[in-house]
């Protein structure tokens, strides 16, 4: 474990045990937030698998996908109920109407 210490003069505890040797260089790029933004907009999860939380982004997509998966099977339960009782009162009015 190593500590840092913050601007504000708390420490921060970094939970890193390996450090690269000194010929290795390790290269982070910056990303950018609002392409993590348009991409959680577009599917929750892609921000965070974007910016390299893996497994956090794909229990959120997974999660989403099933929601909406179990919601159209649900709404598409209830637009069949709701055509049947149109069909029936049509079909009433027009014996009825006879």
């Amino acid at each position: 474990m190593s500590a840092l210490m913050v601007e504000d003069n708390r420490e921060l505890i970094l939970d890193v045990d390996v450090v690269p040797p000194a010929d290795v260089q390790v290269v982070a790029q910056r990303k950018s937030m609002a392409a993590a933004v348009a991409l959680s907009l577009l599917w929750p999860g892609l921000g965070h698998l974007y910016v390299g939380r893996y497994i956090s982004g794909a229990l959120l997509a997974f999660t989403c996908l099933l929601t909406f998966g179990v919601m159209g099977r649900f709404t598409s339960a209830i637009n069949a109920a709701v055509s049947v009782r149109r069909f029936n009162r049509t079909l009433d009015a027009v014996a009825v109407g006879r």
